[in-house]
């Protein structure tokens, strides 16, 4: 049964992850600085629908969770130079709807009806820095600080603790949680290319309440607009009942127009 639930869950998972966590090719890349093009977009299987709204300015959605978890993140570069990139992320979630939907007894459900969830909401802000290196490809370093807010009376015990939504629900139980982490991108050749991640959690003030992420991922373009991308997730956090680890494999498509 625990298996059939982290199945079960898996979908929602990828597409609760802040967009921090996609990393792309430089053309696709939103876990770097980089702002897609003007009027632009970009969506995939387990990523948001990306909008150029002007040369700076960027806004993303995950448009099939949005009716159990409205969503919006803007992000806006503000410095490029000799290309070095500075951008700030902000996104914001409104998690209620879904988590009133799963708060129920048998298939699906994954917290007990007996706790109401209150209306609450969390913001992720994000700093990012992208760098070319002289060996080729692209590094960006990230911190992220998300905080909640209307979550006071959340009962500790409607906690998830499934690997990537612990981690992320975990803002609404410790109101707050801080994240380091850096990226890295490079294009073997048009059609080749690799995306390397790691994340470190701080999800709240105890210093042994951490999670640790890491993936890789190969990436394939066939053409320009789209993109196939294979690889693992690499997970080790501290739940309610211990630490534990977990290997995920990663296959998503992405196209943009």
């Amino acid at each position: 049964m625990r298996i059939f639930q982290i199945l079960l869950i898996l979908p929602v998972t990828f597409n609760i992850l802040v967009a921090a966590d996609n990393s792309q090719q430089a053309s696709w890349v939103d876990g770097s600085a980089s702002i897609i093009e003007k009027d632009q977009k970009e969506i995939g299987l387990f990523n948001p629908l990306s909008f150029g709204l002007t040369e700076t300015i960027q806004i993303s959605t995950h448009p099939i969770l949005f009716l159990q978890i409205p969503n919006v993140a803007v992000k806006k570069q503000w410095i490029a130079l000799n290309g070095h990139i500075l951008s700030s992320k902000h996104s914001l979630y409104f998690p209620t709807p879904l988590l009133n939907l799963i708060a129920k007894e048998g298939i699906g459900g994954f917290i007990s009806p007996e706790f109401e969830i209150p209306a609450m909401i969390s913001t992720v802000n994000e700093m990012i820095i992208s760098k070319p290196l002289s060996i080729g490809g692209l590094l960006s370093i990230k911190l992220a600080i998300a905080f909640s807010m209307g979550a006071t009376d959340l009962d500790q015990r409607t906690s998830i603790d499934l690997p990537l939504v612990y981690q992320r629900l975990s803002v609404y139980h410790n109101g707050h949680y801080t994240k380091l982490g850096a990226d890295y991108q490079n294009n073997f050749s048009e059609k080749i290319g690799i995306a390397i991640d790691f994340d470190y959690f701080r999800l709240s003030n105890d210093k042994e309440h951490t999670a640790f992420e890491h993936k890789g991922l190969i990436t394939y373009s066939k053409k320009k607009s789209r993109q196939i991308l294979i690889g693992y997730k690499y997970i080790s956090a501290d739940y309610p009942f211990g630490q534990q680890q977990h290997l995920f494999p990663i296959i998503d498509l992405r196209w943009k127009w």
